[in-house]
């Protein structure tokens, strides 16, 4: 396994740690209790303990609950490209019995090519390999990606839908003829990192319809392990650092922010929600944020 894979697999430690801890709040005291050791032993006396019972299918009131080690993809999955692009590094994961899962960088392109179109097939994919390939099944975590690195080519929707980029109901953007999303621009071209206007509600209307059929299809899948959505901060840079988009504020970002995580927690009632929350243009909506993700059932994620 090389060295930078095996990065990526710490890497994600912490965020699951956290993702454990709100998931617990799903689940009875009991559930939620760790295995007790083996032994417990005094004064040359030992007795044996039974260990805890796993709970891998998910009952009424209860959350997914597999914490531990998950190995973070090296790459992301944008519109067209299949799961031949991470399979090698998925085997990885073979007698690895330390690494519970996997988790997947996938775009809203890649998972909605026409508007109300789904394409699931690679996460189906990676579910079937992640349960029958290797000496123990593992989970798999789906982290939302959500902005692009380079510039917005023309008829590019390896990031953000077309359908939203080609119709001016979705508002504005530093480009004629093209809507939905704000970045870095000059002399009306796109020049560098972009994102979708989810701070703007029509926009985010889509996602929200992305996340319930997600939820539909998922939630009851025993090894569809959590959600994870990429780091807020992308937006809000995108929005402001640019030429900031007049559509754009902390408060409203704030608002759109915390109905899709209230939109993905009802489509998943068994499935823990991760939010990346690193920072909006300034810190007191990045702390409401927090504060409210504590009281409303959403794991506190990290950037990377």
């Amino acid at each position: 396994m090389s060295e930078r894979r095996i990065i990526a697999m710490l890497a994600i430690v912490s965020g699951a740690l956290c993702l454990a801890a709100v998931s617990a709040q799903g689940q009875s005291s009991s559930a939620s209790q760790p295995d007790p050791p083996p032994q417990i032993c005094a004064n040359g006396q030992c007795v044996t303990t039974a260990p805890t019972p796993v709970i891998t299918v998910p009952t009424k009131g209860s959350i997914k609950w597999n914490p531990g080690h998950y190995m973070a993809s090296d790459t992301v999955i944008y519109a067209g490209r299949t799961i031949a692009r991470v399979q090698s590094e998925m085997d990885d994961l073979n007698n690895q019995d330390a690494i519970l899962g996997y988790r997947v960088y996938i775009s809203w392109g890649a998972l909605e090519p026409t508007q109300g179109n789904y394409d699931f097939s690679v996460l189906d994919a990676m579910l079937a390999r992640l349960k029958t390939a290797y000496n123990k099944p593992k989970r798999l975590v789906v982290y939302v990606w959500l902005y692009g690195q380079g510039h917005l080519r023309q008829n590019d929707g390896s990031v953000i839908p077309l359908y939203i980029q080609q119709n001016s109901m979705y508002g504005p953007s530093p480009v004629a003829g093209s809507y939905g999303w704000w970045g870095q621009n000059a002399n009306g071209a796109s020049t560098g990192m972009y994102a979708p206007m989810l701070y703007y509600q029509p926009v985010m209307d889509r996602l929200i319809a992305l996340m319930q059929a997600l939820g539909h299809r998922y939630d009851g899948e025993p090894y569809f392990e959590a959600v994870d959505f990429q780091e807020d901060a992308t937006i809000a840079q995108a929005a402001s650092a640019f030429g900031k988009n007049a559509l754009y504020s902390d408060s409203a970002w704030l608002v759109q922010v915390e109905r899709l995580l209230t939109a993905s927690t009802a489509a998943f009632p068994h499935t823990s929600i991760v939010m990346d929350n690193s920072w909006f243009d300034r810190p007191p909506s990045g702390v409401a944020l927090e504060q409210w993700m504590a009281t409303n059932r959403i794991a506190a994620g990290t950037a990377d």
